[in-house]
C-alpha cells in the first residue's frame, strides 16, 4: 500500500525542521511558534522517530533539546555531518553549560541556544538558515 502525500508536503520537505525533544512542552511551544515559517514541522520522541524521518524528510533543521537521555546529540551530529550528504544546521538548545562542552568540542557548526530564549531570535536564526 503505497500512502498519498499532500502536494503542500513535498513542497516543504525542502524545508524541514526536526524538533527532537521527549518532552512535550518545549516542543510544543517551539512548533506553535514556528508554525508561521514556510517550512514542515515534525517533532522526534525517540531515536527510531528521529532517523526515519531525517531520511524521509531530508531536514535542513535540527533542534535537540538537551535534556533528552535516549541519544548521545554530541555523537549523533557529529555522525550526521560526517555521513549526511544534505546540508543540515543543527541547533542545541540546552540550560546548563556544562552540556554544551562536548557538542562544541567535536561540532563547530552546531549553533548552541541558552534556555530561556527569545523565540524571535532563534525564529530569525531559522528563517535565515532556511532560505540558503
Amino acid at each position: 500500500m503505497r500512502v498519498q502525500v499532500p502536494p503542500s508536503v513535498i513542497m516543504k520537505r525542502n524545508k524541514s525542521i526536526i524538533i527532537v525533544d521527549d518532552i512535550s512542552n518545549l516542543s510544543n511551544m517551539l512548533r506553535g511558534s514556528l508554525q508561521s515559517i514556510d517550512s514542515h514541522i515534525l517533532n522526534a520522541e525517540n531515536c527510531y522517530e528521529l532517523l526515519s524521518q531525517v531520511y524521509k524528510y531530508n531536514p535542513k533543521i535540527l533542534i535537540f533539546n538537551s535534556n533528552i537521555t535516549w541519544l548521545n546529540i554530541s555523537e549523533f551530529a557529529f555522525r550526521l555531518k560526517e555521513t549526511y550528504s544534505k546540508p543540515c544546521t543543527i541547533f542545541f538548545i540546552y540550560d546548563n553549560p556544562d552540556k554544551i562542552h562536548n557538542i562544541r568540542a567535536r561540532n563547530k557548526d552546531v549553533i548552541c541556544i541558552k534556555a530561556p530564549f527569545q523565540i524571535s531570535n532563534l525564529k530569525k536564526i531559522i528563517e535565515e538558515k532556511l532560505s540558503n
